[in-house]
């Protein structure tokens, strides 16, 4: 999908779930059973990234329903009052995508309001 390639084209770096997961335990409790270690991985990377700054979370899936779908909410109300970004991207795994746009991307913060402020400039191109 090139995602991972498309942002780091904007200087900004990408962490994958496993290389951070180790860093913060799973706030416990869950609202869901937490039994697969992908999704283990996912709830204690999006702790980590509640606490530390300059990360926010991007959550790639290929569906929006069964497991994607509940943690993809889990993964939001980990982060929600924390001021971090959330964003999810729903992806198909075919081998002709054709043109997307993820408009949401890149992001920056207004360090006077502390919200986020998305940038004009459209992407596009990836594959």
């Amino acid at each position: 999908h090139g995602l991972p390639e498309l942002i780091t084209s904007y200087n900004i770096a990408v962490l994958t779930e496993d290389s951070v997961s180790h860093l913060h335990a799973v706030e416990r409790p869950l609202n869901v059973m937490d039994q697969w270690m992908y999704h283990s991985r996912l709830y204690a990377a999006a702790n980590y990234v509640k606490t530390t700054d300059n990360l926010d979370l991007i959550q790639l899936n290929s569906f929006g329903c069964g497991l994607d779908a509940v943690t993809t909410d889990q993964v939001a109300e980990i982060l929600t009052n924390s001021d971090k970004i959330y964003t999810s991207l729903k992806i198909d795994e075919v081998n002709n995508l054709g043109r997307q746009n993820p408009r949401p991307l890149p992001v920056s913060r207004d360090p006077r309001q502390g919200t986020a402020q998305y940038k004009a400039e459209h992407l596009s191109g990836f594959h």
